[in-house]
């Protein structure tokens, strides 16, 4: 199923089985494009996609992405509620940076003595194609959108175009911003470690300003 980011789909309350998906302001904006639907995240239009499109197409797709985890096919999967590494989620946001190359990261390129002999090399290898590259670019507009005009605002790099996502979880327990620019992909999450709610630390705020700093520096 292809869609695109002009589609239009229904924000408005929705029932799927016991599980009524809502969005964080508990506000609905009635006909929106798919991309609008994104930039502002409305759950309640991500819902709907996600039954259109399969909770076990979903976990395909992020097999083939290169993330790991035990993924179940329950409809909130939509909303991203499963467990994933920060590791992972900056995985899976380089293959759109890559326009549609697996992204494989590593911590250690290489290792050598003092009097520089190599003890280890990271090897080469060619990156797999893992998603089409006019998806991928369809996917960093509509992700873009959201940083200049959506709820990663900021997140703004200055003189670099950036793109990125937003994400709050029930209760402000986990706040994440994950995105790329042309050169690197990152990602950050803000939450306690006993996993008590924050008060109303959202994905926009806290974490999307602190990748704007780090990304700042790292440019």
């Amino acid at each position: 199923m292809l869609f695109r980011s002009y589609d239009t789909r229904r924000d408005q309350p929705v029932n799927i089985g016991d599980w009524r998906p809502e969005n964080y302001n508990r506000s609905y904006k009635g006909p929106v494009t798919i991309a609008e639907a994104l930039k502002d995240s409305l759950n309640t239009v991500a819902a709907q996609v996600g039954q259109e499109v399969g909770e076990e197409a979903i976990i395909r797709l992020i097999k083939r992405f290169g993330i790991s985890g035990d993924f179940k096919p329950y409809p909130a999967i939509a909303l991203g509620t499963q467990e994933m590494t920060l590791w992972d989620l900056a995985r899976g946001y380089g293959v759109f940076m890559t326009g549609g190359m697996r992204l494989d990261p590593y911590l250690i390129e290489k290792v050598e003595t003092s009097r520089g002999e190599v003890l280890y090399k990271r090897p080469e290898y060619d990156p797999e194609r893992v998603y089409e590259q006019a998806l991928a670019q369809t996917m960093t507009a509509m992700l873009y959108q959201v940083v200049t005009d959506g709820t990663g605002r900021r997140a703004v790099v200055k003189d670099w175009q950036v793109a990125g996502k937003t994400g709050t979880s029930q209760d402000s327990r986990d706040a994440l911003f994950a995105g790329y620019s042309a050169e690197l992909v990152g990602a950050v999450w803000v939450g306690n470690d006993d996993d008590t709610a924050m008060s109303r630390v959202t994905g926009g705020g806290l974490p999307a300003g602190i990748w704007s700093d780090i990304m700042t520096i790292a440019h």
